[in-house]
């Protein structure tokens, strides 16, 4: 099947006994940005029958990436993709699963942050990626 892979998020995380969810922001190394869409695509290629947007939790150390969990739905991180394209990221879901087509998706600003509500444009950093594929099987 096709996987286009789209910009690789930091989730935002509490650090007291609540563990909220606290928003996000895009991965800007390339290295590791490149790590996350890898094992987010291999994690994602091992599920025969999946298919349209996933979200694919993982933790990224030094040395590996980790795949921890696959969210088959739009998540909030779709709000900081949704401020990085120009072009209808539901339209190029749509053309990858009713086609056998590659959909290119140019991405103009890295620079978002998000919460679990709005977009904002300052920047942030954390130490647990999402990687985001969109699969037609």
């Amino acid at each position: 099947g096709i996987i286009t892979p789209l910009l690789p998020a930091y989730q935002h995380i509490s650090n007291d006994e609540a563990f909220r969810y606290l928003g996000g922001a895009f991965i800007r190394g390339k290295r590791d940005a490149e790590r996350v869409i890898a094992s987010a695509c291999q994690a994602v290629a091992g599920l025969p029958g999946l298919q349209g947007y996933v979200g694919v939790d993982a933790i990224l150390t030094e040395c590996q990436v980790v795949a921890i969990e696959i969210n088959p739905r739009l998540t909030t991180s779709y709000l900081g993709l949704r401020k990085a394209t120009e072009q209808n990221l539901v339209q190029c879901m749509l053309e990858v699963v009713q086609s056998d087509k590659q959909v290119p998706i140019q991405w103009r600003d890295r620079d978002i942050v998000w919460t679990s509500e709005s977009c904002c444009a300052s920047l942030s950093s954390s130490k647990d990626p999402v990687g985001y594929c969109v699969k037609r099987s």
